[in-house]
């Protein structure tokens, strides 16, 4: 038995081994078999690609221009062929090529030689050819624009031949079986046919058909300018029309602006009686269309000459917003950092130009920076400064924002003591947090002590600008803060089991509270039972005793209780006032104070809401929120008195203060600050296990 057992436990060993899989891990060689198989295939259909585009092209034929399409694509036919072809950017043109458009496509060809252009519309059909280097356009249909650039060029439409002279530019519209007008926008045209020749000069609009050339009724635009950009900082921008009638004087003008370019749905349909009008039009992309319209009819079909049209762009451009310096502020002689925003909703600006000057005017600028960013930092020197920031775009210049101002002055950096307030009412077992203003970076000197001679500290330690304290014993304490400048007023603050001492009650509130004891006077009354008690035990030793009863009943000497009612007590009416002292420059009611946001809090909570009490002239408040060592974690300025913090990557396990700071129009600033704990379970790297366990060791 014992020698089969061995054999089993030789055969597990052995079996092992045998039973183990081959390994299936993807290696660096195959991850390199894959890249090259991946490559190859991308260069065999590149490989494809060129070999089909080079069907579109001919191999052994200079080019004359090459087209290229804003929507869609073109199709190009080449002269000896029947099959179209979709032609990709920036495609090769040969001479006798046609080209046609189809539904929502444009199409531009620019030849080599003078850099003339053409623009073909959708549903349009041009043939190209060059008779003695000279460009011979043969228009078929559609739309069509030809700019002549520096060369002389030939445009063939029905049996009339129009030769364009170096700068010439010229619109056509095929309209089938009613004709084809012509516009001349630039340069001369010289028109040949059945009937002769005729000059056409820039402004001329020509209708050209079989029974011979004359003039239609046309449009001619003073302004918008083609292709008009408008600003605005406000709602709407207010763009003016202006047109002149040609050959059709005495009649109306009919206006379409549309958000369409194919005038689906119009915003405006207006007949102008004298030709010029205004509209106010949103931020956005319009595009207008005037003709001629008959008087007390909505005109005729704009496709029965091409009306004059234009597309307007209106850009809406926020005035900034300053942030820093505040108005009114006053700074110390070290840099001073310009912080400003853009409302958002609006055209980003491509850059922002910051200007200080020493009036408010800025008639004699001192500072002029352009910056890409929304913030800069420089010296300036002592005096009154006032600052200004205009965003600037491609094309124009923004409104700028409206001017604030702020002075620079050496100061001595002598501390301003902040919070606690003075004679400030804390509570037992609950932290103190000690905070204080300056120029400059310190060095802070803060010395805590229980007497206002501060000979004996109980605190005497370099800070920052906060100091946090556990526990102090209940009773009054001193502190100050000494800094190159100097030292600080003391301020003191008291601890104790309740957040208002007693100190506060105070004799003459009572007094006035006296004056309703008249009613409660009918409290003596209970005397006169306490004296009938002890009256029936005094009959028993002798009858003699009955005369004594009378002086019990005389007992009224308790009335007494009124003469406390002596007017001379409403004298002391007039110590209130000095029990109003004048208020703590502190801002009140501040919440969290105190509160303690565990793990359990932030899982069910997406922001901390931070309250306080509104100052009455205060235009915005400053938000700041620092860390147990003083270092600010985030500031910010709002408008009203609460905010809510909702980005929580700034707090970590810790103490944090936070201070809002208020400033009125007239330089004065009130202040208060608060604190609040985040309690989070500390995190333990923990320890991993020695790997060979994971494999039987």
């Amino acid at each position: 038995m014992q020698k089969r057992k061995n054999t089993r436990l030789e055969t597990d060993t052995v079996k092992a081994p045998s039973a183990a899989v081959p390994s299936s891990r993807f290696t660096l060689g195959d991850g390199l078999t894959i890249l090259v198989c991946l490559a190859g295939v991308l260069f065999c259909l590149w490989l494809f690609w060129s070999a089909l585009n080079n069907t579109l092209t001919r191999m052994n034929e200079t080019p004359v221009g090459t087209i290229s399409w804003k929507y869609k694509a073109a199709q190009r036919r080449f002269i000896d062929r029947v099959l179209w072809d979709r032609i990709r950017r920036d495609s090769p043109v040969y001479t006798g090529d046609l080209i046609r458009t189809a539904d929502h496509s444009e199409a531009t060809i620019t030849l080599r030689d003078g850099g003339a252009t053409i623009s073909l519309a959708e549903n349009s059909l041009i043939e190209i050819s060059l008779e003695n280097n000279i460009p011979r356009i043969k228009g078929a249909s559609g739309d069509i624009g030809v700019s002549a650039g520096t060369s002389q060029m030939t445009l063939v439409l029905g049996d009339k031949e129009l030769t364009l002279t170096s700068g010439s530019a010229v619109s056509v519209r095929s309209n089938g079986e009613r004709g084809t007008n012509l516009w001349v926008s630039e340069g001369t045209v010289s028109i040949t046919g059945p009937e002769g020749i005729t000059e056409a000069g820039a402004g001329s609009a020509l209708s050209l058909d079989a029974g011979g050339t004359g003039p239609v009724p046309r449009t001619a635009v003073l302004f918008p300018p083609p292709d008009a950009h408008y600003y605005t900082s406000g709602a709407s921008a207010e763009v003016n029309f202006g047109f002149n009638p040609l050959d059709y004087d005495g009649h109306l003008t009919r206006l379409d602006i549309s958000p369409s370019r194919r005038f689906s749905r119009n915003l405006v349909n207006r007949t102008m009686e004298d030709n010029r009008g205004s509209i106010e039009l949103t931020p956005g992309t319009w595009w207008w269309r005037a003709y001629p319209a008959a008087a007390g009819s909505t005109g005729p079909d704009p496709d029965a000459f091409p009306p004059a049209s234009g597309q307007i762009t209106v850009h809406f451009t926020p005035v900034p917003v300053l942030i820093f310096p505040d108005a009114g502020a006053v700074l110390g002689p070290a840099q001073v950092r310009f912080r400003w925003i853009l409302p958002s909703g609006g055209d980003g600006a491509e850059k922002y130009l910051l200007e200080a000057a020493d009036n408010p005017d800025f008639t004699n600028t001192r500072l002029s920076i352009e910056s890409s960013g929304n913030s800069i930092a420089v010296t300036l020197e002592n005096g009154r400064w006032y600052w200004r920031v205009t965003p600037l775009y491609a094309a124009y210049t923004g409104t700028p924002s409206a001017a604030a101002s702020f002075t620079v002055e050496d100061r001595a950096a002598v501390p301003l003591l902040t919070a606690p307030g003075n004679n400030a009412a804390l509570v037992k077992d609950k932290p103190v947090y000690l905070s204080w203003r300056g120029e400059g970076p310190g060095p802070w000197n803060l010395v805590i002590s229980a007497g206002a001679d501060m000979t004996k500290p109980l605190v005497n330690e370099n800070a920052a600008r906060a100091y946090y304290v556990r526990e102090l014993e209940p009773g009054r304490y001193y502190w100050q803060v000494s800094g190159a400048g100097g030292a600080s007023a003391v301020w003191s603050f008291t601890v104790g089991d309740r957040a208002r001492p007693p100190p506060f009650v105070t004799q003459p509130v009572p007094v006035t509270q006296a004056v309703p004891s008249p009613v409660p006077v009918p409290q003596p009354s209970p005397p006169a039972p306490v004296s009938v008690p002890p009256a029936p035990p005094r009959p028993a030793p002798s009858r003699s005793a009955v005369p004594p009863v009378p002086p019990p009943v005389s007992v009224p000497p308790q009335p007494v209780p009124p003469p406390p009612v002596p007017v001379p007590q409403p004298a002391p009416v007039s110590v209130p006032p000095p029990v109003t002292p004048s208020p703590a420059p502190l801002i009140g009611g501040l919440s969290p104070d105190g509160t303690v946001y565990t793990a359990v809090w932030f899982k069910t909570n997406t922001a901390i809401p931070f309250v306080w009490n509104a100052v009455p002239g205060a235009g915005s408040y400053r938000f700041i929120l620092r860390d147990k060592d003083g270092i600010e974690v985030f500031s910010k300025t709002v408008q009203n008195p609460g905010f809510m913090l909702d980005d929580f990557q700034g707090l970590s396990r810790g103490n944090f203060t936070w201070r809002v700071e208020a400033l009125n129009q007239k330089g004065e600033e009130t202040a208060g600050e608060g604190s609040f704990t985040v309690d989070l379970p500390e995190i333990h790297n923990p320890a991993l296990p020695d790997p060979g366990t994971l494999y039987g060791k």
